[in-house]
């Protein structure tokens, strides 16, 4: 039992290895004043903090999953841009939007379809509705869900890269 417990820890600290030590502190304060809006519509604040939860290929999840039925309204959580629509074979179809102080990203993926007419540039604010849940991407067909992430940017506001911020404590 004991070398069960002791290889628990020793993978646990392997998988957090590396990672930026913003990643493991408290949300910054800025972003708990915002009070930011739970971003799927229609559905309780229900779900688990799995910002943590291991995934393939020794890689942390450093998101929420939000279940909800397929095609909830997904709501942008703050005032922003939308800087980038796209789509991945593990993300599916999702959005990438910046806060108006372009200090941090806000990531939207699995979405069934964006809103009508959302383009990338366009100004959005805090309760426009931006997409649908889904399944795309790497999501199971049977658990509609949005994944939903925040990335605080450096000085080069590199849509696809930036420090992890749990998101679990900012929507609770």
């Amino acid at each position: 039992m004991a070398g069960a417990a002791l290889a628990a820890v020793i993978t646990a600290w392997e998988l957090g290895k590396g990672l930026p030590t913003a990643a493991r502190e408290a949300p910054p304060e800025v972003l708990r004043l915002r009070a930011l809006q739970f971003p799927v519509a229609g559905v309780p604040r229900a779900m688990t903090d799995s910002f943590d939860d291991p995934r393939s290929g020794a890689r942390l999840h450093r998101a929420v999953d939000i279940m909800a039925p397929r095609g909830s309204p997904v709501r942008a959580v703050d005032g922003g841009t939308i800087v980038k629509l796209a789509s991945s074979g593990a993300g599916g179809t999702t959005v990438y939007q910046y806060d108006a102080a372009e200090r941090y990203c806000y990531y939207y993926a699995h979405l069934q379809g964006y809103a009508p007419g959302l383009r990338e540039g366009q100004k959005v604010a805090r309760g426009d509705v931006i997409g649908f849940v889904g399944t795309t991407g790497n999501a199971p067909a049977s658990a509609p869900h949005l994944h939903f992430a925040i990335f605080r940017l450096d000085d080069r506001k590199e849509w696809w890269n930036g420090t992890p911020v749990n998101p679990y404590p900012l929507l609770r």
